[in-house]
């Protein structure tokens, strides 16, 4: 009986060293990478108990048993389900996995990678100090976003035996604590390292091209001011960049104050949905909400407000509990400003409400992924940049299409009307040769004028004989400019017969019953693109009325005018024209910040003096103010007002008003 227990108690302690090893994750090769979450590798371990490493190893070492309180934990996974929260300051916590290696493997360097920890940590194998990141004695975070690659000693890994890795591990937050992600691998250094950097270098270059995108569309804005759409859209992509840069290993690396990286992804995130937001409400030109004021407000107060105190436990909380709130309301005004234009059968709409359905997916895992509110595969990156580069081919795709028919179209347009054009300058002249004009500085001034614009209408002509060498972008630039030139020559000859005909007291033009728009369409985009390539901003606000006036004379009124504008501000400048009604009149309402005119230089424009005025246009002074008499004159011809006001290098304001009927 004694010799059959003695024989059993044998045979338990030979099968429980096979037991315990087959509950343990046995690695098959150390010559490629191998997973070590609970997913690919079973289970990992964790107390909050203070433990000696040295000691403890020994003990494992022997199979002695410790009065340790273990217990499983799945990595990667969040450990504030298994303690109290908040954790107290200075909370520490130590994970465990064991595992068998194989009996043999390369000569190669073996290392330990780890994504993301909670934040410092002492990391040993065997007992073994392999590696360590952060300030355990710091009060301020360590290396939160950090990765970690420990290179393993050759001398100290057990081969065809057990094996265990300890983690030392102190947060720093107060609400997480643990491996944060799934992407903890053990292998050949080689290929750990190369994996890492490419992964990190996708990153990196992936936040450039988004760079890249916002800086042109950013000077794409520069020469449309008009189109203030393409500023949101590159702010937008440069904020995003800089968010996605930040996150990068390579940019921890580069930049020493660590402090300052971690508060990036607070500062430069939220204002993407905001950008956006803006992007979507003038790309579909809907108005400026209540609402959207307020969260631009309430945005601008939280960036100002991470900025002054400095702390990334504030950044923390203002990122849950606002941030991401308003994040959320941006998103909210954005799908509602596309389906409501999908709805109005808007022929863009369609496209971007299904980028959109693309991208808000990625875009709300990848916000609680980023920040540990959900735990989820790193595959949510990729996801999210593929989501985006959907977007971003369809929005440009749109933008791209638009910009070639307006070529297009300006093309075929623009030689018809510079042939037109050139017939009526024929007709003008034909006229003139018979007028003969009796003072001095107005010979003077349209011998000037009549020279500069035929001078600049030969050396064009020229120019256009060689068309058939020259690209469709710079033919459109040269017959653009012909036309300007002989609309500019044409308007000048207006001019002259207008006054011969104001001399004489005869009648111009008739009375008749027309909408402004017939009056405007023709024109205003002439001057909207040369206002443009002069890098003027010109603001247009027309309500479409109908007046019983003589057409011939307002429209001379409106060209000359705007006309003069343009003229007299100089680059960077800003025109805004506004034609509207008050009561029974048509209100004309000109402002712009040119040179603006001297006092006693603005005199002689409202008084019926013939003398030259001195202007400054070019660096070149002195003018002959015809239009603008000539536009007093129809004026009061027409039972209207006009009123000027005018201060040297702050510009000028005109308003007129024009009986309706």
């Amino acid at each position: 009986m004694k010799s059959l227990l003695c024989k059993v108690i044998l045979l338990f302690f030979l099968i429980k060293p096979i037991y315990s090893s087959e509950t343990i994750f046995k690695i098959d090769s150390l010559d490629i990478i191998n997973e070590l979450n609970s997913g690919n590798s079973g289970k990992w371990e964790h107390t909050d108990q203070h433990i000696d490493i040295e000691m403890y190893y020994k003990s494992w070492l022997n199979r002695e048993k410790d009065n340790i309180s273990w217990r499983d934990y799945n990595v990667p996974g969040n450990l504030s389900e298994s303690y109290s929260t908040p954790f107290p300051k200075g909370f520490s916590v130590i994970i465990k996995k064991e595992f068998i290696l194989p009996e043999n493997w390369g000569s190669h360097q073996i290392s330990l990678f780890i994504r993301k920890l909670s934040d410092r940590d002492k990391t040993y194998i065997n007992g073994y100090l392999i590696g360590s990141t952060g300030d355990f004695e710091s009060e301020r975070p360590q290396a939160f976003i950090q990765s970690r690659i420990y290179d393993i000693p050759g001398n100290i890994l057990k081969k065809g035996e057990r094996n265990i890795l300890i983690i030392v591990l102190q947060n720093y937050f107060d609400d997480q604590a643990g491996i944060l992600s799934n992407d903890i691998k053990l292998g050949p250094s080689y290929i750990i390292y190369q994996s890492f950097q490419e992964t990190e270098g996708i990153k990196f270059f992936i936040g450039f091209i988004y760079f890249l995108i916002g800086s042109i569309f950013f000077f794409i804005y520069l020469f449309r001011r008009d189109k203030k759409e393409y500023l949101f859209y590159a702010l937008f992509n440069i904020f995003f960049s800089i968010q996605q840069i930040s996150i990068s290993q390579a940019f921890y690396d580069y930049i020493s104050n660590k402090n300052l990286i971690w508060h990036f992804p607070y500062l430069f995130l939220p204002p993407v949905f905001c950008f956006f937001a803006h992007f979507v409400r003038l790309y579909f030109k809907t108005s400026y909400s209540l609402l959207q004021k307020i969260m631009d407000l309430v945005l601008l107060i939280l960036f100002l407000a991470i900025l002054i105190f400095n702390n990334l436990k504030v950044d923390i909380f203002i990122w849950k509990y606002v941030h991401i709130p308003i994040s959320f309301i941006f998103l909210g005004i954005s799908v509602f400003n596309i389906y409501r234009n999908f709805t109005k059968k808007h022929p863009d709409a369609k496209y971007m409400l299904i980028a959109f359905i693309l991208l808000l997916p990625a875009i709300i895992l990848d916000y609680l992924s980023n920040f540990g509110i959900l735990i989820i595969s790193q595959m949510i990156s990729p996801i999210f940049i593929l989501s985006f580069d959907v977007s971003l081919a369809i929005i440009l795709s749109i933008h791209i299409e638009k910009i070639r028919t307006e070529i297009k179209e300006l093309n075929i347009n623009l030689e018809e009307k510079v042939n037109q054009r050139t017939q009526d300058l024929k007709d003008s002249l034909e006229q003139i040769n018979n007028l003969k004009i009796n003072e001095d500085n107005l010979h003077y001034f349209i011998s000037i004028k009549l020279k500069k614009s035929v001078d600049e209408i030969k050396e064009l002509s020229q120019l256009l004989l060689q068309l058939e060498f020259i690209e469709s972008e710079e033919r459109s630039l040269v017959l653009n400019k012909m036309y300007y030139e002989s609309d500019d020559l044409f308007l000048t000859l207006q001019k002259l017969i207008s006054w011969t005909i104001l001399q004489k007291g005869e009648s111009f033009g008739t009375v008749s019953n027309f909408l402004i728009s017939e009056l405007t369409n023709n024109y205003l985009n002439i001057y909207m693109d040369l206002a443009n390539r002069k890098g003027i901003k010109l603001s247009i606000e027309i309500e479409d009325l109908t007046i019983n006036t003589n057409k011939e004379k307002l429209l001379f009124i409106l060209r000359e005018l705007i006309s003069n504008s343009i003229k007299y501000t100089n680059q960077g400048g800003e025109i805004k024209l506004r034609i509207g009604s008050k009561d029974t009149n048509l209100n004309i309402s000109i402002v712009d910040s040119g040179n603006g005119i001297e006092k006693n230089e603005l005199e002689k424009i409202l008084t019926n003096s013939a003398s030259i005025v001195k202007y400054k246009v070019d660096d070149n002074e002195s003018n002959f103010p015809l239009g603008l008499k000539i536009c007093r004159m129809y004026i009061h011809s027409l039972e209207g007002k006009f009123q000027m006001e005018s201060r040297a290098n702050q510009g000028t304001n005109l308003n007129i008003s024009i009986p309706l009927k």
